[in-house]
């Protein structure tokens, strides 16, 4: 009731495939999310063997940080904190290990892996994902981050229909244009 006419028209036609888009986008998140809780339980196994010391909370400590990859930016240092906390309970030497760990993944996380899935699962360029993510941190902060790559892809959801109605329009207009070009 609060939109035009048009507008309305317009996103009920299309519904289903920002619905689609919409989906694609939580798909890839639940890769990022299982991504980097298998990547933290094998860096957390790998780095308890290399430097001798165990936290006995391996999976759960990976499971905090594949859920919190569900929170753009703040997740990981949420996740960051109980291993810290344990870390610190073994030694300074297991916690420094944990923080370079965690610090490590949140950059192969933010620099190859989100612009990767969410550009293979949207199809988005990385490049447009990683620029999204930024302009909308800036704007909107946490809550522009977290809505930054759906807001881009329904964008793009809009943007191929217009190409594809503005493209039948030319064709169309085209077709008359010959059409009396011909009579005369």
């Amino acid at each position: 009731d609060i939109l035009p006419n048009n507008v309305e028209w317009y996103l009920i036609k299309h519904y289903t495939e920002m619905q689609l888009t919409l989906n694609a986008w939580i798909k890839a998140m639940l890769i990022l999310s299982f991504s980097i809780f298998f990547i933290t339980y094998i860096g957390l196994t790998l780095v308890e063997v290399v430097a001798w010391f165990d936290t006995e909370r391996t999976f759960t400590l990976a499971l905090i940080s594949g859920v919190m990859e569900f929170i753009p930016y703040i997740g990981p240092i949420i996740a960051l904190i109980p291993a810290l906390i344990i870390g610190l309970g073994i030694s300074w030497k297991a916690a420094l290990a944990i923080t370079i760990l965690y610090i490590i993944i949140q950059q192969v996380e933010n620099n190859i892996l989100v612009p990767y899935v969410m550009s293979r699962s949207l199809e988005l360029s990385p490049f447009l994902v990683f620029v999204v993510m930024i302009a909308w941190a800036t704007l909107g902060g946490i809550l522009g981050i977290i809505l930054a790559v759906p807001i881009a892809a329904i964008c793009r959801v809009i943007y191929i229909n217009y190409k594809k109605n503005h493209s039948k329009k030319t064709t169309h207009t085209e077709i008359i244009e010959t059409k009396k070009t011909k009579k005369i």
